[in-house]
């Protein structure tokens, strides 16, 4: 079925759409119970940024990709 499907996929690790739709869940879950008004994301493109990109829409906080290759001032 389509909910087994390859959703995302970095390198050797993928995520299906029913894992992605869980990991997104949980992402949430974390952020309304630590009151996070944003969630802000450093980092490279894996499977953790969809992640963190749909776990911030469920929980209804703005989501903030930041270009990691940026020096620290320019952070």
């Amino acid at each position: 079925s389509a909910i087994n499907g390859v959703a995302v996929g970095a390198g050797p690790t993928e995520l299906t759409f029913e894992e992605l739709h869980g990991a997104a869940r949980r992402c949430a879950e974390r952020l309304v119970a630590a009151g996070a008004d944003a969630l802000v994301y450093c980092g490279t493109n894996d499977v953790t940024f969809p992640v963190a990109l749909f776990g911030a829409s469920m929980a209804g906080v703005p989501f903030i990709p930041l270009n990691y290759r940026l020096a620290e001032e320019q952070l």
